[in-house]
């Protein structure tokens, strides 16, 4: 069932941001980010126990993301030192440099 398969790559999705949160804590620069990976469990978390429309014409599954927008305000926030952590964990960091 595809509900299944989504529910268990949302945990795993979530379980490994949360470790990688654990791994962050160890620097104090990094409390940003922390709070960027926070952020993506908590929308994951919500997306999952949102109620899910079933649409049949629309096979595809949906990503869930953040606004570009919003990487674009974390992404003046960071420390200099703190972008290769940033692009680490976010696929559109290109798209909010560019904003």
């Amino acid at each position: 069932d595809t509900d299944q398969g989504e529910v268990k790559a949302l945990r795993k999705e979530v379980k490994r941001l949360r470790k990688r949160v654990e791994e962050l804590r160890e620097s104090a620069k990094s409390r940003e980010l922390i709070e960027v990976l926070q952020l993506t469990i908590a929308t994951l978390v919500a997306g999952y126990q949102a109620p899910q429309e079933e649409d049949e014409d629309d096979e595809e599954e949906e990503e869930v993301r953040l606004p570009t927008e919003a990487w674009a305000i974390i992404a003046e926030k960071i420390n200099e030192n703190d972008v290769y952590s940033f692009a680490l964990v976010s696929k559109q960091l290109r798209e909010a440099q560019l904003l």
